[in-house]
């Protein structure tokens, strides 16, 4: 990893950190980053085959959009979550915590 690219991890961290959008953790697994040049930009991705290797599958998920619009039809309150911009916001219960880390 360059100098450039362990300073913007560094950052990254201290400032999602200070934000509470991530937490330190003690769980028994972790996932690598990449740092991937995107023009002018870093961009911090993660790997989450490990993570993905060792999850639940839930047999009820979510529907996209689009394939959800029959449903919603006549429907007086429905919720759209940027997941990108508000994954921080969905709380977890205590016990679970462990298997939402990276």
């Amino acid at each position: 990893m360059s100098m450039e690219e362990l300073k913007t991890v560094k950052k990254y961290l201290k400032t999602n950190l200070k934000k509470k959008f991530i937490v330190p953790t003690t769980a028994f697994f972790t996932s690598s980053i990449l740092i991937v040049h995107n023009g002018a930009k870093l961009c911090f991705c993660v790997n989450f085959h490990k993570l993905k290797a060792i999850s639940k599958h839930d047999q009820y998920l979510l529907l996209l959009r689009d394939d959800s619009r029959h449903q919603r039809t006549g429907a007086i309150y429905f919720i759209y979550l940027n997941i990108c911009q508000e994954f921080h916001r969905i709380h977890m219960s205590e016990e679970s915590e462990d298997l939402t880390s990276l």
